[in-house]
């Protein structure tokens, strides 16, 4: 095996010698030391076998500056992978994945931009839309180009989180903004559907409140039925609103972002049996964020809550 001398093992990333026991990958070529590869398992050459190409030495030589390891799985990435193609895990030192709001900011101080400082990293980058992950990895039959481009605003945080769900099976992750306004997060990300029932639950969930704000303001003469405010029934009633409130939010803030997942298979899947040669521009156009969308939100649940409120007073 002495065509390897003076080539890398990718694992250990000494350089093979003469005597050295060396194995190669028999899909894509890649040498390693047979100790080294039985202690993985399996070629950690990921990026190879999703490109088809095989291994050279002289590719090897002009991309090991550039090239990462991952140290938690040992997979070689992309130069510019800024989580492992394997397992998902951070190639930048310090970054954290953990979403803090609606826009999935990170947790840590903010980067000075006004320094040129790369938030990311010196290994990311910026004009790579697919974050360094492999455009041609699917979701459920819509490659992870289509997801990028329906995604739109806030990819990297999307990207990433759809990839883990699809490996781990996992349905449930954080989502702040859905325990305050649910309704509103899937207004912004064209989630009609979602955003209609949530509206309808939050006004219903909310009439029990409603009733006792009336007569604190002293409407309780206009209300229907001659509901009393003043038992304990009542007030067990609006207790229990507020809770099935409270428990409904926080489904949702578990839950939002599988659900906004499994959206973007549907609307992908729809749009390329539908669309043709013209499906990546509407994949774009139908996914995406729209602030209208939220105004909307707003209004149709303000009209919902008045028309409720209306009724109550006039409804005998």
């Amino acid at each position: 095996m002495s065509n390897f001398t003076g080539s890398k093992c990718i694992i250990c990333e000494n350089e093979f010698n003469d005597n050295d026991d060396i194995v190669v990958c028999p899909e894509c070529g890649t040498p390693y030391h047979r100790e080294c590869y039985q202690k993985e398992g399996k070629c950690v050459n990921v990026r190879l076998h999703d490109q088809g190409k095989s291994w050279s030495d002289s590719e090897y030589a002009d991309n090991e500056n550039s090239r990462k390891k991952c140290a938690h799985c040992g997979t070689v990435n992309k130069p510019h992978a800024i989580i492992c193609e394997n397992c998902g895990a951070s190639m930048v030192d310090g970054l954290d994945f953990q979403q803090n709001d609606q826009n999935g900011s990170y947790s840590g101080s903010a980067p000075n931009m006004n320094q040129g400082f790369n938030p990311y990293g010196a290994g990311f980058n910026p004009d790579d839309k697919y974050c360094g992950m492999n455009p041609d990895e699917e979701f459920d039959d819509i490659k992870l180009s289509e997801a990028a481009e329906f995604i739109g605003t806030n990819k990297f945080y999307y990207l990433t989180l759809f990839k883990r769900m699809k490996e781990t099976g996992k349905k449930i992750s954080l989502n702040a903004i859905c325990l305050l306004f649910p309704q509103f997060f899937f207004a912004n990300r064209k989630m009609w559907t979602e955003t209609i029932l949530t509206i309808i639950v939050t006004v219903l969930l909310s009439i029990p409140y409603m009733i006792y704000s009336m007569y604190l303001i002293g409407t309780s003469y206009d209300l229907p039925y001659s509901i009393n405010i003043n038992t304990d029934s009542f007030e067990i009633i609006v207790t229990i609103a507020n809770y099935m409130t409270m428990a409904f939010r926080v489904i949702l803030c578990l839950f939002a972002n599988w659900l906004y997942y499994r959206h973007m298979i549907r609307k992908v899947k729809t749009i390329k049996n539908t669309a043709g040669d013209d499906s990546v521009q509407k994949i774009k156009v139908s996914g995406g964020t729209s602030f209208l969308n939220i105004v909307i939100a707003f209004g149709v649940q303000f009209l919902l809550t008045a028309a409720a409120f209306l009724c109550f007073i006039y409804l005998k």
